[in-house]
């Protein structure tokens, strides 16, 4: 593991986010986005320095793109997770998802999309302290990068 390694922490409530990455900053390269587009962008410039990336599933809907797609911002995530997914399966990049939304509810959806297994962790907001996620993350770049 290297400082260098970079997660990719995209969450529309900045004093949420913030809170994580300040913690997840002692040992990660980490960039924030507060909506989807933004983070569209980054991954397609880093993809290769990307080891992780923390997705809420509720955010607004993306400019240009229909509220119904992502069930009205309900499901934004989601509907990016599908978009970059074979990004984040060619990478390996793992995926942990942070959301207020039922965690099986959203598990379903993640194992109907075919993510190889252990690639995609959903974990509730709620359940997660800062601590933990940086655990996550530190045993997710060591599994998957060594």
């Amino acid at each position: 593991m290297d400082k260098n390694d970079l997660i990719l922490f995209i969450d529309d409530e900045d004093l949420f986010a913030e809170k994580y990455v300040e913690q997840l900053r002692t040992i990660f390269t980490v960039d924030v986005c507060f909506n989807i587009a933004l983070a569209e962008a980054i991954l397609d410039r880093r993809a290769t320095a990307l080891k992780l990336l923390v997705l809420d599933i509720q955010m607004p809907t993306p400019p240009g793109v229909a509220t119904s797609a992502t069930e009205n911002g309900q499901s934004t995530g989601l509907w990016f997770l599908r978009k970059v997914a074979k990004k984040v399966i060619n990478g390996p990049i793992t995926v942990v998802i942070l959301t207020n939304r039922g965690i099986q509810e959203i598990q379903k959806a993640i194992d109907e999309m075919g993510f190889p297994e252990n690639l995609v962790i959903v974990r509730s907001k709620s359940d997660t302290p800062r601590g933990k996620l940086l655990e996550l993350a530190q045993q997710q770049v060591l599994f998957w990068h060594g």
